[in-house]
């Protein structure tokens, strides 16, 4: 994995916390804070008051407002925890098959990364 984001900077979020329920319909309209298409790093808040919220769900492909893949290699997603209910942020790691899912009180957060190092774009625990 190299780290290649063209210029990238900055941050986006949601000010909408995603659920368990959506958290596999996150779309680039979901980041309505910030700026999005020049983001290299994304805050995802998140609700855990329905069940855990189970980040290996994400989207593999953001489409940014010029129409262009806004996930590259290196792009940085921090999902945070927002409630104090007993769901937790929970992640399983496609390379080292490691589950996260410590995320269980308001305020903790876990980071990953986007990797193409396969052809394929897929999330990554931050190292």
């Amino acid at each position: 994995m190299s780290l290649d984001l063209d210029g990238k900077k900055g941050r986006a979020h949601n000010l909408t916390p995603v659920t368990a329920a959506t958290i596999a319909a996150v779309t680039a309209a979901t980041f309505d804070s910030g700026d999005f298409d020049n983001a290299g790093n994304l805050m995802l808040q998140c609700d855990t008051s329905a069940g855990d919220v189970d980040l290996g769900l994400l989207p593999v492909s953001l489409i940014d407002g010029s129409g262009a893949e806004a996930l590259e290699d290196g792009v940085r997603l921090t999902a945070i925890k927002v409630n104090a209910t007993a769901g937790r942020l929970t992640f399983t790691d496609p390379i080292t098959g490691i589950v996260y899912n410590y995320a269980d009180r308001r305020g903790e957060s876990i980071s990953l990364v986007f990797d193409t190092s396969t052809g394929i774009g897929r999330w990554v625990a931050e190292i």
